[in-house]
């Protein structure tokens, strides 16, 4: 008599269990989603709130003078890895469209110094201001989130709300047809 428990119907001697490729897919599939940072897209179509932020030059910036442009803003800070990897892509299609009406507004959730530093070394090329000192930022609604962007037309409706990163597909796909 063997001291060794009989083995499974799929075992055989010699070989060892290898997953079917389906397993491995869905695995992957399961941990790209798992571990991707999800963003989700609604479409509002609300008239955007008066919204003027103090700029880190020194300038204001009042959506209301910014009719007739395609704006989108975003709430970021520079401590979130999706705000930092969101950044070279709107900064790319900010100055690819600078001919256009478009213009960015991004709004930052941290202290000053670190916004002042995260934008000099990462050469941010649009507008920057910082939550705190926005005013009509939270009539936009519950910003749980970040990154969380809005897209306004140019009659001054909101849109898109994006909560999640942006990359470039998802700009030219929201923005373009707008512009």
């Amino acid at each position: 008599m063997s001291d060794q428990a009989p083995k499974p119907a799929w075992w055989r001697p010699g070989r060892h269990w290898i997953p079917h490729w389906s397993t491995w897919l869905i695995l992957l599939v399961a941990a790209y989603f798992w571990w991707r940072p999800l963003a989700w897209v609604s479409d509002p179509m609300t008239p955007a709130p008066a919204i003027s932020a103090q700029l880190l030059d020194g300038r204001t910036f009042d959506l209301n003078q910014h009719r007739g442009q395609v704006v989108l803003i975003n709430v970021w800070a520079p401590w979130c890895p999706p705000c930092r990897r969101e950044m070279p892509a709107m900064a790319e299609y900010y100055q690819a469209n600078q001919d256009r009406p478009f213009t960015i507004l991004a709004l930052a959730d941290d202290e000053e110094a670190a916004v002042r530093d995260f934008v000099r070394k990462q050469g941010i090329p649009f507008p920057v201001g910082l939550t705190r000192q926005a005013s009509g930022l939270a009539a936009l609604g519950d910003i749980s989130r970040i990154p969380t962007s809005f897209i306004i037309d140019k009659q001054g409706r909101v849109v898109h709300r994006i909560t999640g990163p942006l990359h470039p597909g998802r700009l030219h796909s929201l923005i373009d047809p707008l512009l």
